[in-house]
């Protein structure tokens, strides 16, 4: 069972709370689970508390749980560098984020799925209220309703599996970031979630390769992981992972070079928040452009439909009278 964006920015928005009082995580979790809480939520405290019970750490027992890459890696930072507060309003903020932006896109979506049915009703009225092939119009209009629920959902199934398997090919996921707009919006969460999660663990003290790989983990970025994977080696042998990285054209290069000066000065960490903070802005702007355009279009594409069907019965009309007037 899957918990919401908005589950998950109320959740950790309170853990970051009780943290601020030296509650522990356990705790925290039976404190939460005294309340009326949604199934799904309910599911994940108990099974994460369980865990914990059973001898796992607090950042296994949530891993365990289910919970995602970029948050098991925020949580490991938190539980070596001891600010489990600082980690948690990270999370909140990010699901926060999250939130706003699907929620910005239904409801943009909103008024182009009313308009279709809305067009798709109005013209089966004519039929209906003349009695004329009303069987049939009723059937065609019901057929062209299923045919559209098919493909829709048939598009958003492929759109799912290519995202999760671009998390780990990086062939898929470059295809992705090309798409004009849309892939300037996954760049930006991509990059958004590696700088934020990398700027956690450098903190957390975690060591290069492992934090490096960590953060390309967070990224959701079959290119980004490739690339970390690629570094390991690289770091091992004495490169910096900047330096490693900038080998590999998984991230821009624009990002690379201030990364670099910000690791030569000792800064990479407020760096990273930085351009973490950029690129979430900069991925939030995007999805407010297709959320705008994306509907407009669809608009666009159904008064389209309706006024080749208007015309359409139009001709069918005038047909028919030529043919009553040729008898």
């Amino acid at each position: 069972m899957r918990i919401s964006f908005r589950q998950r920015q109320l959740l950790y928005e309170e853990l970051a709370r009780l943290a601020r009082t030296d509650i522990t995580l356990p705790h925290a979790f039976q404190i939460f689970l005294r309340d009326p809480q949604a199934r799904s939520l309910q599911h994940f405290l108990h099974s994460a508390l369980a865990a914990i019970n059973s001898g796992s750490t607090p950042a296994e027992a949530m891993r365990q749980a289910g919970v995602g890459e970029m948050e098991a890696a925020i949580l490991l930072a938190a539980e070596r560098s001891g600010s489990s507060a600082a980690a948690f309003e990270r999370l909140a903020a990010w699901f926060a984020l999250l939130d706003r932006v699907r929620s910005a896109v239904l409801r943009q979506l909103a008024y182009p799925i009313f308009i279709f049915h809305f067009a798709v009703v109005l013209m089966a009225i004519p039929a209906l209220i003349s009695g004329t092939n009303r069987d049939q119009v009723l059937r065609e209009s019901a057929v062209f309703l299923a045919s559209s629920y098919l493909v829709i959902g048939l598009i958003a199934c492929i759109a799912i599996w290519l995202v999760r398997t671009a998390q780990h090919n990086p062939r898929i996921d470059a295809v992705l970031q090309a798409i004009p707009v849309l892939g300037g919006a996954r760049r930006g969460f991509i990059l958004a979630r590696f700088c934020s999660t990398w700027q956690m663990l450098l903190d957390a003290a975690i060591p290069p390769s492992d934090a490096l790989t960590l953060a390309a983990a967070a990224s959701a970025s079959g290119r980004v992981r490739h690339a970390a994977a690629q570094a390991r080696s690289d770091i091992s042998a004495g490169l910096s992972p900047v330096d490693s990285l900038m080998k590999r054209a998984a991230l821009p290069r624009s990002l690379l070079k201030v990364l670099r000066t910000g690791e030569e000065s000792g800064t990479l960490d407020d760096t990273l928040k930085r351009w973490a903070a950029y690129y979430e802005e900069k991925a939030e702007r995007r999805v407010e452009t297709l959320s705008t355009w994306i509907p407009k279009l669809l608009t666009l594409v159904i008064f389209a439909y309706v006024g080749w069907r208007i015309i359409s019965l139009y001709q069918g009309a005038l047909r028919t009278t030529q043919q009553l007037l040729d008898m």
